[in-house]
């Protein structure tokens, strides 16, 4: 029958109408004031529910065709737009300087290693130092901080190569924040995304990494010790020959004073205070 139709339910089967016929019996009841009550050793209770058309399928679901192509395309554009996203996410743009003064842009993915990372950037700064219009173009391409003279970038050792965090203060020999055993971690793990200014150090090969803090900075101090026949003659003082020594220094920039620099210039020169002056 139909489905808004209630059904009269009894032992014996079902007929259609059960609401009517109960709503009918009840007027009469009530216009003749006449209640009746039925008892019986076998009584029990009639529950009626109504009857629903069924809900269909997901598969008989299908929306109109333009409404689907419309859907569909929407969820490309952005399935497309979150692995934009992802990828924005895990690139890091890192710009390196060199002990030199030469400056690159490099990309690096935020799960590649800081030693990883290090040698792309050697690799960029050796391929931009060799371009004939760089203004900092120059042969060979770096000089190796603490090394004598000049020497290859690209010839260096990785062993002696590091990436340290620096600001955009950085001047030659200075630096911020180093990562030594921590060359493995990635640059997510060191914080170093999605951008970061690095600075590119070489050491000697007799030299030993120093290690310093976010707050500290790193100078390198130099000693010249002209020949004496030329210590108080300006006019023909040759650098050159002047014989030098170097040391690396890490103080907090927070706390260093020039007394205190000097101090230690003295200390690890060997010379008298009064005999150490700071020339920047």
């Amino acid at each position: 029958g139909d489905l808004n139709d209630w059904l009269w339910s009894e032992d014996a089967g079902a007929a259609a109408g059960a609401l009517q016929s109960a709503a009918a019996q009840q007027q009469r009841e009530r216009s003749g004031r006449h209640y009746t009550t039925l008892s019986s050793t076998n009584a029990y209770m009639l529950i009626y529910s109504k009857r629903w058309r069924p809900c269909p399928s997901l598969d008989q679901l299908v929306p109109p065709e333009a409404v689907r192509v419309e859907v569909e395309e929407d969820n490309r554009r952005h399935a497309h737009l979150r692995r934009l996203h992802l990828i924005h996410q895990s690139v890091v743009q890192m710009r390196v300087i060199s002990e030199e003064g030469l400056e690159v842009q490099v990309e690096a993915l935020s799960t590649d290693s800081l030693g990883k990372a290090t040698t792309r950037a050697r690799d960029a700064l050796v391929a931009e130092g060799e371009k004939p219009h760089s203004k900092h173009a120059f042969t060979p391409p770096a000089r190796p901080g603490g090394a004598e003279g000049e020497r290859e970038l690209k010839s260096v050792a990785l062993e002696r190569v590091r990436l340290r965090q620096c600001g955009d203060y950085v001047v030659s020999g200075a630096g911020g924040e180093t990562f030594g055993g921590r060359e493995n971690l990635t640059l997510k793990e060191l914080g170093l995304v999605p951008h970061c200014h690095m600075l590119l150090e070489v050491r000697g090969e007799e030299e030993a990494w120093v290690e310093a803090k976010k707050t500290d900075i790193t100078l390198r101090l130099s000693l010249f010790k002209a020949p004496l026949q030329t210590a108080t003659d300006v006019d023909n003082f040759d650098l050159d020959a002047c014989v030098t020594q170097h040391v690396t220094v890490v103080v907090d920039q927070a706390t260093a004073t020039v007394g205190g620099l000097r101090d230690e210039a003295a200390r690890l020169f060997k010379v008298k205070r009064h005999n150490a002056v700071l020339v920047a």
